[in-house]
């Protein structure tokens, strides 16, 4: 079983990311894999003109490290970022951060962002803190989009509901 947080330390600070809404994390991940399946039709030919070679076949059992596929998931959020509209860009990162929370002094998490967007009292202070917010979003993709990685989801056999129909659950 996956844990439901992860603590993750920038500078002095500590804070925990949760999880975002199964759905919404679909969603994203949909956009990374439309996104690379976009950049590979439209890749260059070499330049005699031919189509670049296809990459060697890469051997089916070979595991995925946890690092490797948070590596696919924030490269994925570079390639998305050029792609996508302004607003669902800015969706992507309110729904990080509202899964993202910071430790108080006394040890307890209190979220960055409400549900309507806006920041928390404690989440304020990093309102303008570029770096610090950028690597919580990255963060937050890799915590609840790794896993998608790391289960070989892409190759597992789709489910089937008891009409045959495939299973939105196997997705």
């Amino acid at each position: 079983m996956r844990a439901k947080t992860k603590d993750v330390a920038i500078g002095d600070t500590r804070f925990q990311i949760g999880k975002m809404e199964v759905e919404y994390a679909c969603w994203v991940l949909n956009l990374f894999m439309a996104t690379e399946a976009r950049q590979m039709m439209n890749a260059k030919p070499n330049s005699n003109g031919t189509p670049a070679p296809e990459p060697p076949p890469q051997e089916q059992t070979r595991e995925i490290t946890e690092e490797q596929a948070g590596n696919i998931v924030a490269s994925g959020w570079v390639m998305v970022g050029a792609d996508l509209p302004t607003e669902s860009y800015r969706q992507i990162q309110s729904a990080c951060l509202r899964a993202t929370s910071m430790y108080l002094e006394d040890g307890s998490p209190m979220p960055l962002k409400m549900a309507d967007g806006r920041w928390t009292a404690s989440g304020k202070r990093f309102a303008d803190d570029l770096k610090t917010v950028n690597q919580l979003i990255i963060e937050s993709l890799k915590f609840n989009l790794s896993p998608f990685f790391l289960e070989d989801a892409l190759n597992a056999p789709p489910q089937t509901t008891a009409a045959g129909r495939p299973s939105i659950a196997s997705r």
